[in-house]
């Protein structure tokens, strides 16, 4: 009996599947498992109340969608997001648009989660429009470093917050999806 508890076991423990690393850790909160759908704030609204040297309107999105599996892995829904921006000190003005998608590994601990993009998942470039010529540029490489963000969480609404110096910090808020 005691032989078959031990390869019970030993079974259990080397069929279970491992949990993906970020960051160094392998710890999950399974309060963020699931699929997350962007309700409001985020860096767009951020912008719009904090950018003082130019005025940014016209902000749509598709809808921004990430899930969180309990295997420590990540993917957002691809991103379509356009802003028009004028500045307030000249007759400058510019379209930006941001496509994009991301997956990789997570981890979360303490009331902050990280997330680790692969570099070969992200898939963002920046398009301007300045005096009628359009500048299209890949994203820089800061998105494949772990980033690590503030939240809460409960059964329905997910919550981040992530400090700026010298502003108010940026606080976005999701709904779990079906």
């Amino acid at each position: 009996m005691k032989n078959l508890l031990i390869a019970t076991a030993a079974l259990c423990l080397f069929a279970a599947p491992a949990l993906a690393d970020c960051a160094g850790s392998h710890v999950v909160d399974r309060c963020l498992v699931g699929v997350w759908h962007y309700q409001s704030g985020g860096s767009a609204e951020w912008m719009v109340r904090n950018i003082h040297q130019a005025h940014v309107t016209g902000i749509s999105h598709n809808q921004l969608v990430i899930t969180f599996r309990p295997d420590g892995s990540f993917a957002t829904d691809p991103v379509n997001i356009t802003a028009d921006v004028h500045s307030n000190s000249s007759d400058t003005h510019g379209t930006g648009h941001t496509e994009g998608a991301a997956r990789g590994t997570w981890s979360a601990a303490g009331g902050r989660f990280t997330l680790c993009a692969d570099p070969s998942s992200i898939h963002t470039t920046v398009s301007v429009v300045v005096h009628g010529r359009t500048i299209t540029v890949p994203a820089g490489d800061t998105a494949a470093r772990p980033h690590a963000t503030a939240y809460t969480c409960n059964a329905t609404a997910m919550v981040t917050t992530q400090p700026i110096a010298g502003h108010e910090p940026i606080v976005t808020r999701y709904v779990r999806g079906r």
